[in-house]
């Protein structure tokens, strides 16, 4: 019989339903996913976005799955909401050989924790959690008390990078407990979901935008809100027009920032510089970044920002800033490698960031060609692999087989 994994998450995930999808067609392991709820795989409203919406691909097909708690109007937040107390009966009905968990901070996630433990199954567990991500003092101190205790609990804690790695070191987790597996992105399906080469559909989406050839379009996708710093992307390119530079920022995303945004460029002094194009769905998005010459994270807090990842695999540079969690030499943002890094908040150093790119064809051309290496790192079959071997190796070490 073929070792069984129960995937324990919130809800039907555009970047995480493919890896069931893939190690369900590898066959290697059974997978069962049980669902919190079905949100996402249907309408359901998001409070980063600032609106309703459904992804438009297909997130359930291609494995067997589960709903614990279907129809709710969005994903439950905090630790006792995002709760199943049958939880244990239900993986008793399964009867896997290993969990995978995202996350410790809700009360299902402790209860799979113990009905691991309780039946000496294994815990696997995954996380973008970084270090330098900003926190109340209070909350530091809970994480203190209770990661250790959490992680002495897992068997495998799959690191998504550099400084994911080192927030599992931090909290006590083994060396030999950390495997690394990214959090991935579907390469071939970006690749070819524009329905067409990768030049025609750039000219065509450019053409669109009503965007010239001279222009250098850099890119912010995403949910625009506090962390993400958008505004700071609209202040460096009014910095870079001032500097008589050809510098076009386009906006895809919607958020609670979304009109201030628009007010901040429509008050510049160069308003045909900006693009916003609200929210778009993952179908259309392989248009806007072929659109554009670079990717711009300014945020003050992004643990591993899967848009890095999206943009790698269309060659574009990053510029991040050095709070951006998927920075590292072993990561998807590679400094001088693929991306150039700037201070937060540093609107001046990130104007610069980016005449660099402007100004330089070859460096935009070297960071692109290590974008799409890096990228191929990051696939989902480089994901289900490591999934599968995790698996596999503590199976072998629990039951001799």
């Amino acid at each position: 019989m073929k070792p069984k994994l129960a995937v324990v998450v919130t809800h039907p995930i555009q970047h995480f339903a493919p890896i069931y999808q893939r190690l369900a067609r590898n066959g290697r392991i059974e997978v069962v996913v049980l669902f919190l709820t079905d949100a996402g795989s249907r309408t359901y409203y998001d409070k980063q976005f600032g609106q309703s919406f459904a992804w438009d691909i297909d997130l359930l097909s291609g494995y067997r799955h589960q709903f614990l708690r279907p129809g709710l109007d969005r994903v439950p937040k905090g630790f006792f909401n995002a709760d199943v107390p049958e939880i244990g009966k239900i993986l008793d009905a399964e009867n896997p050989d290993a969990v995978l968990v995202y996350g410790y901070s809700r009360r299902l996630n402790w209860r799979v924790r113990s009905w691991v433990r309780s039946r000496r199954k294994r815990l696997l567990y995954c996380s973008d959690s970084v270090l330098h991500r900003k926190r109340a003092t209070w909350r530091l101190w809970l994480k203190t008390a209770l990661l250790p205790t959490f992680f002495r609990g897992v068997d495998v804690c799959l690191a998504a990078g550099d400084c994911n790695a080192e927030y599992f070191r931090h909290y006590g987790v083994p060396a030999d407990r950390i495997h690394r597996c990214p959090l991935p992105v579907d390469v071939q399906r970006l690749r070819h979901a524009g329905g067409a080469a990768l030049p025609a559909l750039r000219e065509q989406q450019r053409a669109e935008l009503q965007l010239r050839p001279a222009h250098f379009v850099v890119l912010l996708c995403g949910k625009l809100y506090g962390i993400k710093r958008p505004q700071d992307l609209v202040a460096a390119v009014v910095r870079l027009r001032e500097q008589g530079l050809p510098a076009v920022g386009l906006f895809v995303g919607s958020g609670v920032l979304l009109e201030d945004l628009k007010s901040q460029a429509a008050a510049s002094a160069c308003p045909e510089a900006f693009r916003f194009t609200g929210f778009v769905n993952q179908s259309a998005l392989p248009a806007y970044f072929a659109a554009a010459d670079a990717l711009a994270i300014p945020s003050s807090e992004d643990a591993h920002p899967l848009v890095a990842t999206e943009a790698a695999v269309y060659g574009l540079p990053l510029v991040v800033s050095d709070q951006v969690g998927c920075l590292g030499p072993n990561d998807v943002a590679r400094a001088g490698e693929n991306a150039l890094v700037h201070p937060c908040g540093d609107v001046a150093a990130l104007a610069a960031r980016l005449r660099e790119l402007l100004e330089t064809p070859t460096l935009r051309q070297s960071m692109g060609a290590a974008s799409r290496r890096i990228a191929e790192t990051q696939d989902i079959s480089v994901a289900a692999q490591a999934i599968e071997a995790a698996v596999l190796y503590q199976i072998k070490l629990n039951y001799g087989r």
